[in-house]
């Protein structure tokens, strides 16, 4: 089942950001959650099995310049490890892209670490293509 992120699931969040590679704390999870809400464009999804919260998807949106529509952006997403390869991660995505469509996105882009070779397969294999360069520079801590 996918459902909208909700406060209580701020344990298993951390979880998950943690097993990402983002050590986080339960009250950073519920800052940012409490933060994304007021976005009229961001949103948390998370996937629950067996009345536990397994995966997480964030997902945001912005205004194209060049031309109409928006782009969706999947943020941030983790499957917990002993749930991987069995279709959590492509439900997020999908439902990340139902979101984005009925929102007016034309596309979808995701960024990902260059040594996350598996997730660049995942990726691959529900369409997505690298098709852009991205450049990063860290302002300030992090």
């Amino acid at each position: 089942m996918i459902r909208f992120a909700v406060f209580e699931d701020s344990p298993a969040l951390a979880i998950l950001l943690t097993q990402l590679g983002y050590p986080s704390s339960e009250a950073f999870v519920q800052a940012r959650l409490a933060e994304l809400s007021k976005s009229g464009s961001a949103c948390v999804i998370v996937a629950e099995h067996d009345g536990a919260v397994v995966g997480f998807l964030a997902f945001d949106s912005q205004p194209l310049f060049h031309q109409a529509g928006r782009v969706g952006n999947i943020m941030a997403m983790s499957v917990l490890e002993n749930m991987r390869g069995q279709g959590v991660g492509k439900e997020l995505v999908q439902e990340a892209e139902k979101i984005a469509s009925e929102g007016g996105c034309l596309k979808m882009a995701v960024a990902s670490g260059l040594h996350r070779t598996d997730t660049h397969k995942f990726y691959s294999s529900l369409g997505y293509a690298e098709n852009t360069k991205r450049f990063v520079k860290q302002l300030g801590h992090s």
